[in-house]
C-alpha cells in the first residue's frame, strides 16, 4: 500500500489516532487488511510492504504518528506487513541526523524491515546536498533494520523535481537550470 495517509478514497483513515478524523472511505478501513490477507494467501512468500512519506522527512508529527498507528492497527487485525517503506524527499527542510535517527528509532520499534524507497535531497546548496546524502546513507546502512535504499533521483536531467529556476543570489551562484 502506498501513501495511506493521503490516499483515503478507498480505505479511508483508521479510528483512534490523535488529531486524525476517522474517514471510512468507500470500501471501509478493514479493506486494507483484506488486501494484505488476500495477497499473503495468494503467495505466502511475497514481501508485503506499506510505504509512506513524511515519516523520515517533513514537519508533520500527525502524519508520522498515523503511519505507526496504521501498522499496529493492521497487525492487530492479522495483516502481515514485512517491510515499512519510508519515502525520503528532503527539500528545503533538511532534518538533522540526530532527529532522523530518532524518527528511525520510532518506526524500528515496530519490528519490521525498513526500506528507504524514494531518497533525494532537493536543495540549491550542492555541497549540503552531497554531505547530507552521505550522512543519510551512513546512518541508514549502519542500522540493521534497513535492507533497501532507492535513490529517487540523483541526476538533475532525469529528476522528478529538476531545479528550473535561478539559484538564489545569496548562494553566490546563478545558473539557469533546464529540463532535458
Amino acid at each position: 500500500m502506498n501513501e495511506p495517509f493521503s490516499s483515503t478514497v478507498l480505505a479511508g483513515l483508521i479510528p483512534g489516532v490523535t488529531n486524525v478524523a476517522l474517514e471510512p472511505g468507500r470500501l471501509g478501513n478493514d479493506e486494507i487488511v483484506r488486501w494484505y490477507l488476500r495477497a499473503a494467501a495468494i503467495d505466502p512468500n511475497i514481501t508485503l510492504c506499506l510505504n509512506d512519506y513524511n515519516v523520515l522527512e517533513g514537519l508533520d508529527p500527525v502524519h508520522r504518528g498515523y503511519t505507526t498507528s496504521l501498522v499496529q492497527w493492521m497487525q492487530a487485525r492479522g495483516a502481515r506487513i514485512d517491510t515499512l517503506g519510508l519515502q525520503a524527499h528532503f527539500g528545503q527542510v533538511i532534518i538533522g541526523i540526530p532527529e532522523l535517527n530518532r524518527r528511525i528509532d520510532r518506526v524500528a520499534s515496530l519490528g519490521l524491515k525498513l526500506a528507504v524507497t524514494e531518497f533525494d535531497a532537493d536543495t540549491f546548496d550542492e555541497p549540503l546536498q552531497a554531505d547530507y546524502t552521505r550522512d543519510v546513507l551512513t546512518l541508514v546502512f549502519s542500522r540493521p533494520e534497513f535492507d533497501q535504499f532507492l535513490m529517487w533521483g540523483f541526476w538533475e536531467g532525469a529528476h522528478w523535481l529538476p531545479q528550473q529556476r535561478d539559484v538564489p543570489p545569496q548562494l553566490g551562484r546563478k545558473t539557469q537550470r533546464q529540463r532535458v
